[in-house]
Formats: C-alpha cells, structure tokens, sequence
C-alpha cells in the first residue's frame, strides 16, 4: 500500500484556506491588544470563535473532499 500524494487538493482552495487563516491570525493579534486595552476579553472571544469556525470549515472541506476523491 503506497501513500499517494495530495494531488487531490486544488491549489486555489489551499491558497484560500491560507488566506482565511492569515485573516483569522491577524484578527486574533489585533483583538488581543484591543481586550488588553479594553478591559475586557469579550473581543478576543469573538476573534477566537471565528478561528474556530474557519478550522472548522477547512477540516469539513478537506473531509468531503478526501471522501468523494474529487478537488
């Protein structure tokens, strides 16, 4: 049994998952100096559900996809 490469991955969708996690890690950093400035950690938790749902997402989409073997 050989491992076959990710071929199956289209490079516009891995670039996409890239993208939402850069916007997803920048909103983390900003959020988290605006709880240290605010107070208050209410806008880190928001910034840290997103990254959760963006994880999510991606996971769900490499799921369908690595089940179907379609990209």
């Amino acid at each position: 049994m050989s491992i076959r490469p990710l071929n199956w991955i289209s490079h516009r969708i891995a670039l996409l998952w890239l993208a939402m996690l850069a916007c997803c890690a920048w909103m983390t950093t900003t959020s988290w100096f605006a709880s240290e400035d605010l107070g208050t950690p209410t806008p880190l938790q928001y910034a840290l559900i997103m990254l959760g749902c963006t994880l999510g997402l991606i996971v769900d989409d490499l799921c369908d996809m690595w089940r179907w073997h379609r990209p």
